[in-house]
C-alpha cells in the first residue's frame, strides 16, 4: 500500500461510511476497477478508525451524556433512570450479536466473503429491504422512544455489515425503521451502535494483521485514517441533516444500479475476482 492508494481507500471510506451503500463494497469494487490489488481485510478494517473518530467528534456531547446517564444507572443499582440509559443500554445490548457472530465467522467473513459476486448480491438485496422499509413502515417514534429490545433488535439487523455490500449504516437504519423510529432518529441510533463495533474490529484487526500493518504499512494508513476522518466528519453532519427531510430512495437507486453493473461486468469479463 502506498500513499496515493492510501489517499484513495481513505478518501472512499470517508465518502461512504456513513452512507448506506456500504464502504466496504466501495473499497472492494473501485480497487478493482483500477487495476490494483485488494487492500485486504486487515486494512479496510483498521482505516475504519478514522472514521470511527469522526462519529465520536460529531456525537461528543451525546456520548458524555450517556457515560454518565449510564454510570448513574450502575450506580444506583437501577433506579436512576432517563432517555439516555435507555440508548446506552440499547447500544451495549444492540452491540452483543455482532460481536458474537463476528468472532465465530471471523475467517468467512475475512476471505470467503470478499467476493464481488457477494458485494452485487448483497447490494441489490439491501436495496430490495430499504425499498421495503420505505414502502411499508410508518416511521414516527424519537430516539429518546427507543427501548432496550429495540437496541437486540437493530443490533441483529447489524450484523449483515459483516457481509461487503450490505452497509453498516443501511442495515442498522432500515432496522431502526423497522422498529418505527423517524429516519433521522434511525441514523444518529445507526452511528451510536457502531461506535463499540467498529472500535472493536479496528483493533482486532490491527492485533491480528500487525506484520503488514505496523510495518511498512503504518504510515499511508495513518494518513489514509486521517483523509476518512476529515471526509467522514462532513458527510456524517450532511448526511444526518439530510434524512432529516429526504427518503432513502436515492440510496435505493443507487444500489440498484451498482449492484446490477458490478454482476454485469463480472460475467461480461471485465472485471475479475482477485
Amino acid at each position: 500500500m502506498d500513499y496515493i492508494s492510501a489517499v484513495v481507500i481513505g478518501l472512499i471510506q470517508g465518502l461512504t461510511e456513513f452512507l448506506p451503500i456500504s464502504s466496504s463494497a466501495h473499497m472492494r469494487i473501485i480497487p478493482s476497477l483500477l487495476g490494483w490489488d485488494d487492500p485486504g481485510a486487515g486494512f479496510t478494517g483498521a482505516i475504519q478508525i478514522g472514521t470511527f473518530i469522526s462519529t465520536l467528534i460529531y456525537f461528543r456531547f451525546e456520548i458524555i451524556e450517556l457515560l454518565i446517564s449510564w454510570i448513574r444507572n450502575i450506580v444506583s443499582l437501577g433506579k436512576y433512570q432517563d432517555d439516555y440509559v435507555r440508548i446506552a443500554w440499547s447500544v451495549i445490548v444492540g452491540t452483543i450479536p455482532i460481536v458474537v457472530v463476528g468472532l465465530m465467522y471471523k475467517d468467512v467473513i475475512e476471505h470467503q466473503l470478499r467476493s464481488l459476486y457477494i458485494v452485487s448480491y448483497s447490494m441489490v438485496g439491501l436495496a430490495l429491504i430499504m425499498y421495503l422499509a420505505e414502502r411499508l413502515v410508518y416511521a414516527r417514534r424519537d430516539l429518546r422512544k427507543i427501548r432496550v429490545w429495540d437496541g437486540f433488535i437493530i443490533g441483529i439487523w447489524q450484523v449483515l455489515a459483516l457481509i461487503p455490500g450490505a452497509s453498516r449504516s443501511g442495515s442498522t437504519i432500515v432496522g431502526a425503521l423497522f422498529q418505527e423510529l423517524n429516519r433521522a432518529s434511525a441514523a444518529r441510533y445507526s452511528f451510536l451502535l457502531s461506535l463499540p463495533s467498529v472500535l472493536g474490529a479496528g483493533i482486532f484487526c490491527v492485533k491480528n494483521h500487525s506484520a503488514e500493518l505496523l510495518g511498512d504499512a503504518l504510515g499511508p494508513l495513518l494518513l489514509g485514517m486521517g483523509v476518512s476522518c476529515v471526509v467522514g466528519y462532513y458527510m456524517l453532519k450532511t448526511f444526518i441533516r439530510y434524512l432529516g427531510k429526504n427518503t432513502l430512495w436515492v440510496f435505493i437507486v443507487y444500489r440498484l444500479a451498482l449492484g446490477i453493473f458490478i454482476f454485469s461486468m463480472l460475467k461480461l469479463g471485465f472485471l475479475t475476482e482477485f
